[in-house]
């Protein structure tokens, strides 16, 4: 009797195992499961119904049966109906225990690595529901391996109002549920609105006062996507992005005037890689610099297929037309254009740089100072930085038979040079005030990175002079819990400088990661405590933004009313995909929960 019970229990859990696959398949694939309309008994699995649409998951089902998989089979076709294990109740708890286990491994390794920041951004969902999504920044450090940082999505949590004192009452108590200590909390990132990073009652102020050293730090994807959108203070700039966002609408809302525009590709500039234009989005930033440069690249083609549509017969379409043509075929626009491309094609690299999981405050801050510096340096020679801009517009205006003059109601005897006009009335000012915007938005982390500077052996000098001990000092006595006294960390910060003084500056490490990872753990315990925590601190919220993505493949129009439990499981299945879930220990959670109906006891 006992052994066969064993192996009644051994057949009911690979039966189990079967349709607990299928739900990870669906999970990993991003394959709809849509609850109560693709669950329940599976009639005749052998054939597929021509006539209703079972869903995905039973569909699936019967391919594995189909397959050669004859337990299921014989499950199906013999089970009780309160029995099959393919209710929506069932995949909502198999979706739930596989997400318990990969955030329980997550959690598990953000243990091990003690130090942590928190990255967390809302958005509101198809069905109107606020998601707080919630990621971990911390430092892994694997006997025998080299340190990784890593930006880790744990989870998103429903929010019941905005205000500062819930959202933090919700960050803390979800931590801990998690099975995260927060005495550990030494970051926290997020973005500039005031419930978030107000100074008395936002989330950052609000978790500041139960943990000190939990060290708020504004996104700076979004503080140089506020640089740029500042830019609506030059009138001229401004104009030329309302016309650039206007004339990428007219062409992408209609595939019959895409095509037109397709057509001038082909015939004008056919190596081009592009082959439609990108629109101006508001929250990926980087796809607004590249939506630039691309139009600039298409130019001609855009004002070809507008040429070509004036004669459509559509009357609506050729005045649009008309009135576009005659909006980008001015010198101002075409100056306009050309000096936004220029600070774009400038602030690319950095904005794709920003939204790095490897980016620490310390490079953050050195690519800022670099982009800085360009500003600087063409602002302090505006006519030699801009001569060769201009010589591309003379070559554009000539092109498409634009006059290279001064508007008529601008002219004087004072100032007859075009040239010297656009830029001293265009280039000058939105140089210098991309410059200022730059040098005001990212202050206060230059004035970090001034401190943390002193622990990275690229940017050291030959000698620990007396503001390198005061600042190291600080830094101390702010995580006075984490490091031993400050005579001891002077020593090994002494040592240190010693060991790296004799290397080529090029060889050293650059950031306080890889300095991290040269700092042995016997030699130099509270250097590498130190600059582990520094490594830790965010610097952007995109790991974050990134989950709302997924958010928005998974809670679509079809499934808005799926659960929180679910909408986290899949979640998890899908993003976390090179974590393994194995089949033996969701079975093993999944049997522990409460009885069952299917004998699953070995």
């Amino acid at each position: 009797m006992d052994r066969g019970r064993k192996i009644q229990a051994a057949n009911n859990r690979a039966v189990l195992s079967s349709v607990l696959e299928t739900v990870i398949l669906c999970g990993r694939q991003n394959i709809a499961l849509r609850g109560h309309a693709d669950s329940g008994p599976v009639s005749d699995p052998t054939q597929q119904s021509t006539t209703v649409n079972e869903g995905n998951f039973r569909s699936l089902l019967r391919f594995r049966v189909s397959s050669g998989d004859n337990v299921l089979k014989n499950h199906l076709e013999t089970c009780a109906k309160n029995a099959m294990y393919t209710s929506s109740i069932i995949q909502n708890e198999l979706i739930s225990t596989c997400g318990t286990l990969i955030r329980t491994k997550l959690v598990e390794r953000i243990k091990k690595s003690r130090f942590f920041s928190v990255l967390a951004d809302e958005t509101t969902d198809v069905s109107t529901v606020e998601q707080l999504s919630i990621c971990i920044r911390y430092v892994t450090s694997n006997p025998g391996e080299c340190v990784e940082l890593r930006e880790d999505f744990l989870g998103f949590v429903k929010l019941e109002n905005l205000t500062g004192d819930c959202i933090s009452q919700t960050i803390l108590g979800t931590l801990n549920s998690w099975g995260l200590d927060t005495k550990w909390l030494r970051g926290q990132g997020y973005d500039g609105a005031s419930n978030m990073a107000g100074k008395f009652n936002g989330v950052q102020a609000k978790i500041l006062q139960k943990h000190p050293t939990a060290v708020y730090c504004h996104c700076s994807s979004h503080c140089l996507n506020l640089v740029l959108a500042s830019s609506s203070a030059i009138g001229a700039i401004r104009r030329v992005m309302r016309n650039l966002s206007d004339v990428i609408n007219f062409f992408s809302g209609s595939p019959k005037r895409n095509s037109f525009l397709l057509r001038a590709i082909e015939t004008i500039f056919p190596t081009s890689k592009h082959q439609k234009l990108k629109r101006l989005c508001e929250t990926r930033w980087v796809e607004k610099h590249e939506a630039v440069i691309v139009f600039v690249e298409l130019l001609s083609p855009i004002l070809h297929a507008l040429s070509e549509m004036e004669n459509s017969g559509d009357r609506v379409i050729e005045d649009k037309t008309a009135q576009f043509k005659f909006r980008l075929r001015t010198l101002n626009f075409i100056c306009s254009l050309k000096i936004l491309e220029s600070v774009l094609l400038l602030t690319v690299n950095l904005s794709r740089s920003l939204q790095s999981v490897s980016c620490d405050l310390v490079s953050c801050v050195e690519m800022a100072n670099n982009t800085i510096s360009i500003f600087e340096d063409r602002c302090s020679r505006p006519a030699n930085s801009f001569k060769p801009i201009f010589e591309e517009i003379r070559q554009i205006c000539s092109i498409h038979g634009i006059d290279v003059n001064i508007p008529m109601d601008r002219r004087s005897d004072v100032q007859s040079d075009v040239e010297a006009y656009y830029c001293e009335s265009i280039y000058k000012p939105y140089y210098h005030h991309v410059c200022e915007q730059l040098k005001r938005r990212f202050g206060s982390r230059m004035k970090k990175a001034a401190a943390i500077s002193h622990t990275i052996p690229y940017l050291i000098s030959s000698s620990l002079n007396a503001e390198a001990k005061k600042d190291l000092q600080e830094l101390v006595e702010f995580y006075s819990a984490d490091l031993e006294i400050f005579p001891i960390v002077l020593a090994e910060m002494e040592m240190s400088y010693k060991k790296w003084e004799k290397v080529a500056k090029l060889e050293r490490p650059k950031n306080s990661l890889s300095a991290m990872d040269n700092a042995n753990p016997d030699f130099f315990p509270n250097l590498r405590v130190l600059l582990q925590i520094l490594s830790t601190l965010p610097v952007s919220t995109a790991s974050a933004e990134r989950s709302f993505s997924t958010l928005r493949r998974l809670k679509t129009y079809m499934r808005n009313t799926v659960g929180e439990d679910r909408l986290n499981g899949l979640t998890l299945l899908n993003v976390h995909r090179e974590i393994e879930v194995p089949t033996g220990e969701a079975i093993e959670m999944f049997c522990a929960k409460k009885s069952r109906r299917l004998n699953l006891i070995l």
